[in-house]
């Protein structure tokens, strides 16, 4: 439960940089909701458990890429590492080391994938890059700033200091555009006034999706949309009516924020669905699903059943099925899944997590 306690704030919308165009779009958050759960949103739900072993055991999932037939996850708990495994779970490889020797790294924030190249971003805003089979390539410090997230574009990458940086000056920027040498070629929206001390609720906050990048912004109600050639970011599209969204007087003081969360409105997952946005957030200490259809912004709010919790929106492939990871443990007590699934008693509560597949309705 504790990746719950993440989370998004501030009112404030920050300025964009000169190459932004905002277009003022509004997300109205319905005043009612009604009651759902995974199988009245979701349907085809399937489950892939990954395989366990002593290579390939991972503590928890953070970030799931989809290429080529292999699925890629993050584990950034334990092993600190990517691990491979193919689409119905087999084993295949694991890439990164901690350590201090060459091509080691002492601490894991993120990844992403450049053709048949494994890009793994770790702190001091170093990426180290690794072929499929774990052989080091190369690393290269990207920036005086600290950045946190990373994903590929087209023509190269945007990463992300999620306002866990500087505050003035020329590294305090949100967003960094790099090539696939990874110089840098531009850097957009400035940071908040304050450092953030926390890491963003939204675990990934980066999610290019097809000639579209959005960034997910978790300390201002706001959702940029780039465009994937230019990487210039083309519009801003902002939540309007939570309850008690935190404003950005909630950072002064971080332990008493934390200790009164369920006090607040708290985004921590999105996922974009075809023209439709779909966001899970904490409201009135009660998950909520607000489904946003991009085209006409008309929204659909649900209030989330299902006794295990809300499913993280990890990734989306090219047909539209959205990935999440689930312990075998918290699968087993989802009576409405396995209700779609059947018999899972075959898998181990000590088992890897499962990858559960599924569409939007």
């Amino acid at each position: 439960m504790r990746r719950f306690f993440y989370i998004l704030l501030c009112l404030c919308m920050i300025a964009c940089g000169e190459d932004t165009k905002n277009g003022g779009n509004k997300i109205n958050i319905p005043a009612q909701s009604v009651y759902a759960g995974i199988c009245d949103i979701f349907t085809e739900i399937s489950v892939i458990p990954l395989e366990t072993n002593d290579s390939s055991f991972i503590g928890s999932i953070s970030k799931i890429e989809l290429s080529d037939g292999k699925i890629y996850v993050l584990d950034k708990s334990s092993t600190k590492q990517v691990h491979i495994f193919d689409t119905v779970g087999n084993y295949i490889s694991s890439i990164g080391k901690i350590g201090r020797g060459n091509g080691e790294y002492l601490n894991i924030e993120d990844f992403t994938l450049c053709n048949d190249t494994v890009v793994i971003l770790a702190n001091s805003s170093t990426v180290y890059l690794y072929d499929n089979h774990g052989g080091f390539i190369s690393s290269k410090k990207l920036s005086e700033s600290l950045l946190w997230s990373i994903t590929g574009v087209e023509g190269g990458y945007i990463a992300s200091t999620n306002h866990q940086t500087f505050t003035t000056g020329q590294d305090a920027y949100l967003l960094y555009h790099f090539d696939k040498s990874l110089n840098l070629l531009g850097k957009y929206i400035n940071t908040l006034p304050i450092y953030v001390q926390m890491p963003p609720f939204v675990r990934n906050p980066l999610q290019s999706i097809g000639k579209t990048l959005y960034y997910h912004d978790n300390w201002t109600p706001n959702l940029y949309i780039l465009d994937n050639s230019s990487k210039m970011v083309v519009d801003t599209i902002t939540y309007h009516g939570f309850e008690n969204f935190p404003t950005v007087t909630a950072l002064a003081d971080i332990n008493s924020f934390m200790a009164n969360i369920t006090q607040y409105d708290c985004i921590f997952d999105y996922v974009v669905v075809g023209n439709n946005l779909l966001t899970v957030y904490l409201g009135s200490q009660t998950f909520k699903i607000l489904i946003t259809d991009l085209d006409t912004m008309q929204c659909s709010l649900y209030n989330w059943s299902d006794k295990y919790g809300v499913p993280p929106f990890l990734s989306i492939d090219k047909d539209g099925y959205i990935y999440s990871s689930l312990s075998v443990e918290a699968l087993k007590d989802s009576t409405a899944i396995i209700s779609q699934l059947g018999d899972v008693s075959h898998l181990k509560d000590d088992d890897n997590p499962v990858i559960l597949k599924f569409r939007l309705k």
